[in-house]
């Protein structure tokens, strides 16, 4: 029986691992942020995050999604918004001294305004 109960028990921790969404897209073309696809002026290399400090375990803050990560992208269009970025890279970083940690998901790409 307690062989049945350890095994139903693994079975169920990879399952609910299985289920993880993750946060991270790699080779997208192009990300648009509204409908107009007509080809824009470059402004080169662009990166956005978003970031997420623990001390001790504890979040300060909620942890780092991709949406907020490419919203923070949309900013670097040199005091405009961009429209689209091209050749789209995301991933995570992270940072852990023990006591002090940081996660953050990255974008980077070529934006267009």
């Amino acid at each position: 029986m307690q062989v049945l109960a350890k095994f139903l028990l693994m079975a169920l921790i990879l399952v609910i691992q299985s289920c993880a969404s993750y946060q991270y897209a790699q080779q997208i073309k192009m990300i648009s942020f509204d409908k107009n696809f007509t080809q824009g002026a470059s402004v080169g290399p662009i990166q956005g995050e978003d970031c997420v400090w623990s001390v001790f375990g504890f979040q300060f803050g909620d942890a780092p999604t991709i949406e907020r990560a490419f919203m923070s992208t949309r900013d670097h269009g040199n005091g405009q918004q961009l429209r689209y970025i091209n050749n789209v890279i995301s991933g995570l970083d992270s940072f852990n001294a023990g006591v002090v940690s940081e996660q953050c998901i990255t974008v980077t790409g070529i934006g267009f305004l």
